[in-house]
């Protein structure tokens, strides 16, 4: 067994395997709790506008509620409504929000009233007043209806459970009223809202909590038409999986818009790994978070985008921490000549993945898969476990397979990784990983029959570890690491096969301030 044949089979062993099926993805969410959105206990040293309170009056009346030391159901203060016809509301969500948990502590007079209502905008949603010893609510009427009584001239806890469009109303943690419609079917508020309508009354411990819904089960769709995948892809929800069927997808251009989540990706997939065939011309673009899009296969076709064939954004909007697996794109190639670049990966936006794939046979300009740098912002993409093969020199630059960067922002850090992955039969001449960026992890590669080098042409503080750079196809165009600008580390890498003179293992520039 020959040194090459050691090195590939080691590396598979490793990982590199195309074709992997990821299987479904079958996590569940646990049951919510609720998220606080605010407490006011009035202890502290603010007044009601720092606690973002709108205080008001009818009638006249001048006087408005104040934060005082009098009473408190906890601690030390509590708020006061010294007059009547005085009022105070706070707005803590703009749009509107689900499934609340409104509660706060009262102490109200003989014969006095308060009212304590949520709101939407200026609308009452759930509307409450203590009246005369009871609690009420309001109905759709406008009639009273008994909630509980209570002992007037002591605190009591007050809780409103609002779900959907029905509430339980708690008085000192018993259930006095359960399943209320809210007011013209509402189901989201912004607002709380306290009035006095007569004499005086003391508040305390507001607190505001949302319970975030539970999410729904994940679901798979098998689509048959580009008009199935494109109903399945709006109606896609996190952890739902979306099926591609087995055969030949002819000039589509898929674009996978949706929002997954860290445990619930949303993924479009093949029926079976390598038998959904995109031919013609088509395209791929993902824009959004947490997307998958795993085993399929480009071949028969070029694309149909102005550069890009996969791109990780659509209409300016990027996607992050996103992926493709287990995905093969050969001989997908547009026809040479001006305007004719063809990139067949984009990477935007930040936290994606590329890994378990096959790139083989791209004869058309430009370079294969560019992370691209439109701000100074890092990407923190991750290149892995993928096998580019079969590329010969395209144009000045040979075959490049991998740019991080452009020039654009080199002097900052991109923290792109780039490892475990085969680069075999290429003609790369001058570069065949391309580095213009800074703080970016080359390591754990091998190439084999690959005549080109890992270049870092601007950017500092790269590392560059790992390697097994092998005796290229043409030794007047293999190289190992090229290397310019400042704080690198290159080691334990493996270099056979380059020359002196020509390309050296390791090549270090005294690089120009503003190299181009």
């Amino acid at each position: 067994m020959n040194m090459r044949q050691i090195f590939v089979i080691a590396f598979l062993v490793l990982g590199v395997c195309v074709w992997l099926d990821s299987g479904k993805y079958s996590a569940r969410a646990q049951p919510s709790e609720p998220v606080e959105l605010f407490e006011d206990n009035f202890d502290g040293t603010e007044n009601l506008e720092d606690l973002g309170y709108v205080l008001g009056g009818s009638g006249g009346v001048t006087e408005r509620p104040y934060i005082t030391n009098e009473r408190s159901a906890s601690v030390t203060n509590s708020v006061y409504f010294p007059v009547s016809s005085i009022n105070m509301r706070k707005k803590f969500d703009n749009s509107g929000i689900k499934n609340v948990v409104f509660e706060w502590n009262a102490h109200v007079p003989p014969s006095g009233s308060f009212a304590a209502n949520l709101m939407q905008g200026g609308t009452n949603v759930v509307r409450t007043i203590l009246f005369s010893g009871n609690w009420y609510y309001y109905n759709e009427a406008g009639t009273r209806v008994l909630l509980a009584p209570y002992q007037a001239n002591e605190w009591m806890t007050l809780r409103i459970e609002m779900t959907g469009d029905r509430f339980n109303a708690y008085m000192n943690d018993t259930l006095v009223g359960e399943d209320i419609p809210t007011l013209a079917s509402q189901s989201v508020v912004n607002t709380i809202y306290y009035s006095v309508g007569s004499k005086t009354a003391y508040v305390d411990d507001i607190r505001m909590a949302m319970v975030p819904e539970e999410p729904a089960e994940p679901v798979e769709r098998l689509v048959t038409t580009p008009t199935e995948l494109d109903a399945a892809i709006a109606a896609s929800l996190p952890g739902d999986t979306i099926i591609m069927q087995d055969g030949t997808w002819s000039n589509i251009n898929i674009v996978f818009r949706g929002i997954g989540t860290e445990e619930r990706p949303i993924t479009l997939k093949a029926q079976t790994a390598g038998n959904v065939i995109i031919s013609g011309e088509s395209s791929l673009k993902l824009s959004g978070e947490y997307l998958i899009v795993d085993g399929l296969h480009f071949k028969n076709g070029k694309s149909s985008g102005g550069l890009h064939l996969i791109e990780f954004r659509y209409a300016g909007q990027p996607a992050y921490h996103s992926r493709i697996t287990n995905i093969a794109v050969t001989e997908f190639n547009k026809e040479r000549g001006p305007g004719m670049q063809d990139v067949w990966v984009g990477l935007f936006g930040s936290h994606n993945r590329v890994d378990h794939s096959l790139f083989q046979g791209k004869t058309s300009e430009s370079v294969l898969m560019i992370v691209w740098r439109s701000t100074a912002d890092p990407n923190y993409h991750r290149i892995d476990h993928n096998h580019f093969k079969d590329i010969p020199s395209i144009g000045l630059g040979g075959a490049t397979a991998i740019r991080i960067g452009d020039g654009t922002h080199a002097l900052s850090s991109s923290y792109t990784i780039v490892e475990s992955n085969i680069f075999e039969n290429m003609m790369g001449i001058g570069k065949i990983i391309n580095i213009k960026s800074g703080g970016n992890t080359i390591r754990n590669n091998t190439f084999i029959d690959a005549s080109g080098s890992i270049c870092i042409r601007q950017g500092n503080g790269n590392l560059i570890e790992g390697n097994y750079i092998l005796p290229g196809l043409d030794p007047r165009y293999t190289g190992g690491i090229l290397v310019i600008g400042e704080d690198h580390i290159i080691r334990n890498n493996y270099i056979q096969g380059t020359r002196q003179s020509g390309k050296a293992a390791i090549v270090l520039y005294e690089g120009e301030p503003n190299n181009y």
